[in-house]
C-alpha cells in the first residue's frame, strides 16, 4: 500500500468516526436511543468494529411511510366510483394545491399568483395543462425524450379550464393568476380535461385569492340510451352525444357539445343531468373550503377618475355617430382611435392617453346600449332580430383539391382543402388511446385580418381551440374510415 493510500485511508476514517458520532449525538437527543453503523475497512475492521461497538450482523435502519400532517382526502359517489379530491400532501408552496382522482386518473392542480403588471386593463390568469407520458407508463416519442410544448388535447383542456373559471374573479382584478394542471395518472380510460375546471375552483376556493367558488365541469354521454357522467372513450366513441357542462350552483358559465344530429329537447334533458351531478361535485367543493379555505383578501375595484370621465363624457357629447364607427371596427383598434382623438381635444398636460382609454368604453358601452334599447338599432343600423348579410363562393383556389369563401358582413373565412393517402394520416404521441387521425382541421388567424401589423407566429391556444371546434363540428357527417380511407385536411 502507497503512502497516499495511507493517507486516504486515514482521512476516511476520521470522516466515517466524525458522521457516526453526530448521528449518535442526534439520535440520543432526539429518541433516546443508540444509532449503530458499521464500517467495514480491509485493515482496522476490528479496531472498527470495538469502537462502533456493532455486532456480528449489522443493524438495518428501514424507513416507514409517514402521513403528511394535514393530508386530508373529501370524496363523492358519482356513477358507482369515488371521486377524490385530496389536499395537503404535494405542492405545498403554491399558494393552493389539491389532486383530483376518478378511477386511477389523477390531476395535480396548483395556484400562485403575484401583483400584476403596471397599465394592465385585463385579468392575466393563465391556466396551463401538462401531459405527463410517465402517466400512462410511456416515454415521449420525440428526438429528446421528454415533453414538449403542450399539444392539442392539452391546448383544448386548458381552454376547457379557463373558460368557466374566468367570468368569477372580480371585475377589475388584476393581479397574476396561475392556474397548472398536471397529468399525474391516466388509465386512458376517461379523458382527464373536464377534471380541470373543479380542479381549479377547488384551489381558488381554498386560497387567499378573491373567487366566486365553486364551478364544477361534468362530461355527459348516452350509454345505451341513458345519461352518463364521466363517459370512457369508449362510450363517448359510440354516444351519440358529447356533452361537456359547467356551472355554478345557480347558474351554467359553459356548454360545449358534440352530438350526432340530436334533437334539442335531449340535450336540454342531458343538461339537466349534468346540473344534478354539478350540483355534487360544487358541494364536495364547499367541504373542502369549509375545512381547509381561508379568509379572501377583501378587493375592491380602482374606480374611474371623475374628472377624466366628465371631460370625456363632454368631447363625446354629440358625437353618437363617432362612437359607433368606434365600434364598428374589428377589435378594439377604432375605440383605441377613438381614445386618441379624445385625448387631443381635452389639451390637458395631466391627462394621458392611458387615462382616457380606461374610461372610454364606458361611455360608448352607455351610447350604445341606450341605442339598442330606445331605437332597438345595433352599431350598424342592424335591428336585434337581424343577422348580417351572408355569402359564400367555391372554386377559388386554382390549383387545390378544393377551396371555398363563406362570408358574413365583413367577416371572411377561406378554407382549403387537401385529399392525401391513409399514409398521410397524423401519428399522435399524447394521452388518448387513439395512435392515428385522418381529418385534420387548422384555423389560421393572421394580423392583416383585423388590420394590424405585427409578427407571424405559430398557432396559439385561440387558433388550436377553434379549430378543433371546427373538426368536432364536422366529424359527425363525414364518412366512415370504411368507407372513406383517406386523409382529408382543411385550412
Amino acid at each position: 500500500m502507497s503512502a497516499d493510500d495511507v493517507t486516504e485511508t486515514e482521512e476516511t476514517e476520521e470522516v466515517e468516526d466524525t458522521i457516526e458520532d453526530e448521528l449518535d449525538d442526534d439520535a440520543e437527543e432526539e429518541d433516546g436511543e443508540d444509532f449503530e453503523e458499521e464500517f467495514d475497512e480491509d485493515e482496522d475492521e476490528d479496531e472498527d468494529e470495538e469502537e462502533d461497538g456493532a455486532g456480528d450482523e449489522p443493524v438495518t435502519a428501514v424507513a416507514e411511510r409517514v402521513q403528511p400532517e394535514g393530508q386530508r382526502t373529501f370524496s363523492r359517489d358519482i356513477e358507482g366510483m369515488p371521486f377524490e379530491i385530496g389536499t395537503g400532501l404535494l405542492a405545498q408552496n403554491a399558494a393552493a394545491s389539491c389532486t383530483i382522482r376518478y378511477g386511477d386518473t389523477m390531476v395535480l392542480v396548483t395556484v400562485c399568483d403575484d401583483a400584476g403588471r403596471p397599465g394592465l386593463d385585463f385579468l392575466p390568469l393563465t391556466v396551463d395543462f401538462e401531459e405527463r407520458m410517465y402517466a400512462i407508463g410511456k416515454i415521449p416519442g420525440s428526438f429528446f425524450r421528454r415533453e414538449g410544448r403542450p399539444g392539442n388535447e392539452a391546448t383544448l383542456a386548458a381552454r376547457m379550464t379557463d373558460r368557466p373559471i374566468r367570468p368569477l374573479f372580480p371585475k377589475g382584478y388584476r393581479r397574476e393568476v396561475h392556474v397548472v394542471l398536471t397529468l399525474l395518472s391516466s388509465d386512458r380510460d376517461m379523458p382527464a380535461d373536464v377534471f380541470g375546471t373543479t380542479g381549479a375552483s377547488t384551489v381558488l376556493g381554498m386560497s387567499l385569492i378573491p373567487f366566486a367558488a365553486p364551478v364544477s365541469s361534468v362530461r355527459v354521454g348516452r350509454v345505451d340510451g341513458k345519461f352518463k357522467a364521466f363517459p370512457t372513450y369508449e362510450e363517448i366513441e359510440e354516444s351519440d352525444l358529447d356533452l361537456i357542462v359547467a356551472g355554478t350552483e345557480n347558474s351554467i358559465v359553459m356548454i360545449e357539445a358534440g352530438a350526432k344530429e340530436v334533437p334539442e329537447a335531449e340535450i336540454a334533458e342531458a343538461i339537466d343531468y349534468a346540473r344534478e351531478v354539478i350540483a355534487v361535485l360544487n358541494d364536495l367543493q364547499n367541504e373542502v373550503a369549509e375545512a381547509l379555505g381561508v379568509d379572501k383578501l377583501e378587493f375592491e375595484p380602482a374606480t374611474a377618475d371623475e374628472n377624466v370621465l366628465s371631460k370625456v363624457r363632454t368631447v363625446l357629447d354629440g358625437e353618437g355617430e363617432r362612437m359607433l364607427n368606434a365600434v364598428k371596427d374589428e377589435g378594439f383598434r377604432g375605440v383605441d382611435e377613438l381614445g386618441r382623438w379624445v385625448t387631443a381635444e381635452i389639451d390637458d398636460d395631466e391627462i394621458e392617453y392611458a387615462d382616457v382609454r380606461r374610461v372610454i368604453e364606458e361611455v360608448v358601452k352607455a351610447h350604445v346600449r341606450a341605442r339598442v334599447l330606445s331605437e332597438d338599432k345595433r352599431a350598424d343600423d342592424r335591428a336585434a332580430d337581424q343577422i348580417r348579410d351572408l355569402s359564400s363562393q367555391v372554386g377559388l383556389i386554382p390549383r387545390g383539391h378544393g377551396s371555398g369563401l363563406f362570408q358574413r358582413g365583413g367577416t371572411q373565412v377561406l378554407s382549403v382543402a387537401t385529399l392525401g393517402a391513409i399514409g398521410d394520416r397524423q401519428r399522435l404521441d399524447n394521452i388518448h388511446p387513439a395512435q392515428f387521425k385522418t381529418y385534420m382541421h387548422h384555423y389560421n388567424f393572421p394580423p392583416y385580418s383585423v388590420g394590424e401589423a405585427r409578427f407571424l407566429r405559430g398557432p396559439g391556444r385561440r387558433e388550436v381551440g377553434h379549430g378543433l371546434l371546427a373538426e368536432r363540428a364536422l366529424e359527425p357527417v363525414l364518412p366512415g374510415f370504411d368507407q372513406f380511407p383517406y386523409t382529408l385536411r382543411v385550412v
